[in-house]
Formats: structure tokens, C-alpha cells, sequence
């Protein structure tokens, strides 16, 4: 009887040990639900989250059809809003944070340049095109010397095809560069604007969304085939309050 006893008594604290170190364990809910104090500066460069800020920023315009999705410039205080989003991620310690920084890299997929595009002139004869193939404004094309003026528009590179006389033109800062190939496009002087540099296929992307009170930042990772269209996608949240926490809140 002491024996049954004693092993029972045994038994019971064995478990009851189990139940300890188990509620000791992080639990994906906890996971999930734990905020943790960030920053949003940025510890050192950070050109490739810069471009995608002005990205993500240009997208969300568009989304939600503000006033900047017809418009050239693209709203510098959200891009500069979503920086400060993703800095506070990065600075996080999240294990997720190291999968979507460092072992996957996630950045928006080059389908969409905000900074170069390419036109070929319909007559080479022209005294502007000299001067736009040395980069040399103004040229005396109106259109082009007013988007110099304003944006910074330079040449970049000029290729001469047996169909096509090429100029690659960049502006140094984020554009709306779609809009600006449409107002090109049609113009006596221009046979065709286009984005220029832009990669078929699909790949990786940042998303991000305005709540109530936070900011929904969405990574997603593509693969499998992605020069085709990725057949694979795997996503990860984090939300960002405006106090520089963040939560991860899940993956899919």
C-alpha cells in the first residue's frame, strides 16, 4: 500500500513538473500577441526600404484613388510615414522579422520603376534630341524641359536600335513614372514612353495598409516558377502603432 502509495505521490509530481515547464513555453497565441517597443530610426542606409516606401506609398494612393494617384509627385510624408513602419519592424526581435529581413530579403519586385523610363523619338533629325542624348537642358522640348525643371529629369543613356533611337531618362527621387510616360506618350515628338528597367514575372512585395490605429505592414514572399507568375506565396503581419511598438501577428 505505501509502495501505490509513494508512486502515485511520484506520478503527481511529474505532471504537475510537465505543466510548469509547458506553461513556460511561448505559445503561438502569446506569440502572436506580444507587442514589443521598437524604433524608427533607421540604424544605418536604407535605400532599398527608402524605394520601397515610395512604392508601397504610390500603390496605397492609388488603392484608396487620393488626390496623388493622378498626380506626378507621390505623397512624401506617407512614404515617409511607412519608412518609419518598416524601420520599426526591422529594429524589432521578432524571429519572424529575421525571416522576412534576413533569410528572405523581402522587397518589392522590380515589375514597377518610379525612377527611369525609356522614349524613342519618332525623328532624330530634331534639334532637342542632340541635346536631350548629351543631357543637355534645356532642349527646347517644352514638355521635357518642364519635367527637368521640376523633377530633376535627366538623360541617362541613349541606344540606337535598327527599328528604334532610344533615351533612357531618370528623375533622382520617386515619381510617379506611369503618369509621366502617359503625358509623353501620343506627342508628335515621341514615337513611345515606357517604364524602363522593369522585370517580367512575379516575385516579392511589401504591403501596407492604414487602420484605425496602427499600421498594417504585409510581407510577401514568392516561389516556385516565379519568372512564369510565383505559384507560391507566403505572407507574414506586423502592425505598427504610432508609438513605435510592434506585434507580429501572423503568418500564412
Amino acid at each position: 500500500m505505501k509502495k501505490i502509495l509513494f508512486a502515485l505521490i511520484v506520478i503527481a509530481m511529474v505532471q504537475n513538473s510537465c505543466k510548469k515547464q509547458e506553461s513556460n513555453k511561448l505559445t503561438p497565441t502569446q506569440d502572436h500577441d506580444s507587442v514589443e517597443v521598437s524604433s524608427f530610426k533607421w540604424p544605418n542606409g536604407n535605400t532599398q526600404y527608402s524605394y520601397d516606401a515610395w512604392r508601397m506609398a504610390y500603390e496605397y494612393d492609388t488603392l484608396i484613388k487620393s488626390p496623388y494617384k493622378d498626380s506626378l509627385s507621390i505623397e512624401k510624408a506617407l512614404a515617409d510615414t511607412i519608412s518609419n513602419a518598416l524601420a520599426a519592424i526591422y529594429n524589432s526581435h521578432f524571429l519572424q522579422r529575421d525571416t522576412v529581413v534576413k533569410v528572405y530579403n523581402i522587397h518589392n519586385y522590380c515589375d514597377l520603376n518610379l525612377r527611369d523610363i525609356a522614349i524613342a523619338v519618332n525623328d532624330i533629325s530634331h534639334g532637342w534630341v542632340a541635346k536631350c542624348w548629351n543631357n543637355q537642358y534645356p532642349t527646347g522640348f517644352a514638355l521635357l524641359d518642364s519635367f527637368h525643371n521640376r523633377f530633376g529629369l535627366s538623360t541617362e543613356n541613349v541606344y540606337t536600335f535598327p527599328w528604334d533611337s532610344v533615351i533612357a531618362l531618370q528623375v533622382p527621387l520617386p515619381l510617379n513614372c506611369l503618369k509621366l510616360c502617359q503625358m509623353l506618350t501620343n506627342r508628335p515628338q515621341i514615337k513611345y514612353a515606357e517604364l524602363n528597367y522593369c522585370a517580367g514575372g512575379d516575385g516579392d512585395y511589401i504591403r501596407f495598409y492604414r487602420e484605425n490605429d496602427y499600421y498594417k505592414i504585409i510581407f510577401d514572399h514568392g516561389s516556385d516558377d516565379c519568372p512564369s507568375g510565383c505559384i507560391s506565396h507566403e505572407f507574414w503581419q506586423f502592425n505598427v502603432y504610432k508609438d513605435a511598438k510592434v506585434r507580429f501577428v501572423k503568418k500564412w
